[in-house]
Order: C-alpha cells, then structure tokens, then sequence
C-alpha cells in the first residue's frame, strides 16, 4: 500500500494507492519502460510484506489517435464510448474496443488475438506499442503476469502492487 500527497487543494491529504505508475517520460521507447518495470519490479521483491500479483500495461494513445485528448473525454464526460468510436471506427472495430474497455483486466492472449481483428491502422498500431513493451518485458523477465487495461489519460505504463 502506497500514499501519495497529490491533491493541491487539501494540504496533507494523502490518498492510498496499491500500485505505482512507471515509465519514461521525454523518452519514447518501449525497451527502456521496459527496463523500468523490470528493475521496478526485482527491487519490489526485496522487500517482505510486497506482493506484485501482475503488471498492468496501457496506452490512452488508443483512444487519442482518433481525436485530441478523446481519452480525457471518456474519462471526465458522460459520454457513450459507441457514440465517439462511431465517428471513426466500423463496426467490427468499435465492438473488439468495447469488448475489451468493458473488461476489467485483459489476458494478453486475449488482447492479442483480438488486435488482429482491427482494421483501424492508426488504433492497431497503438495497440501494438503496447504488445512491443510486453514482449520486451517477458524477454528481460519470464515470470510476470500480464494484463492490459485501458487506462485511460494515464501518461505512461503502469505496474499495479
């Protein structure tokens, strides 16, 4: 369990949290997020008490490739996510993200058997940053478990404790 001081309103509010975020901000590079998880998480089994039960990777780019800060919207608005995807997507594409956003976590091979299934170029190729970082991980590391989650408007990857 983590706490983290955050909210600039309330003076000494401390907020708990059971992950951490990671990555490498200014760098855009899936083998160095990837050196971050993996060292992040050998120093993590250093310490008693500290459980990582699996490591959750994202990509709001998936959302924001189709519109500016369209991650932002999902996530502050009251939007339907079939309304803002029908704008951009087909079908078939709007019902594998829904699919997958409805999900509260998402087996990899999960993840990977539907992004063949996209058609939309720019959201498939977000989608496959995200499997560049897990396959770069699983090589560093083999005993990791792997979720993927839109976790939307987060700035990089995250490692949930």
């Amino acid at each position: 369990m983590l706490f983290r001081d955050r909210i600039p309103t309330y003076k000494g509010y401390r907020r708990q949290f059971n992950q951490i975020l990671l990555g490498a901000w200014g760098i855009e590079s899936a083998y160095v997020d990837a050196e971050i998880i993996v060292a992040t998480w050998r120093g993590l089994q250093r310490f008693k008490g500290i459980k990582v039960e699996f490591i959750q990777l994202s990509n709001k780019n998936i959302f924001d490739v189709l519109e500016k800060d369209l991650s932002k919207k999902l996530r502050f608005e009251d939007i339907s996510i079939e309304a803002i995807l029908g704008k951009y997507l087909c079908n078939n594409d709007i019902e594998i993200i829904k699919c997958l956003y409805e999900k509260d976590k998402i087996n990899m091979e999960l993840l990977i058997s539907l992004i063949s299934k996209i058609s939309n170029k720019l959201v498939k190729q977000e989608f496959i940053k995200v499997l560049v970082l897990y396959e770069y991980v699983k090589t560093f590391y083999q005993q990791i478990a792997f979720t993927f989650h839109y976790l939307i408007y987060m700035e990089q990857d995250i490692i949930q404790v």
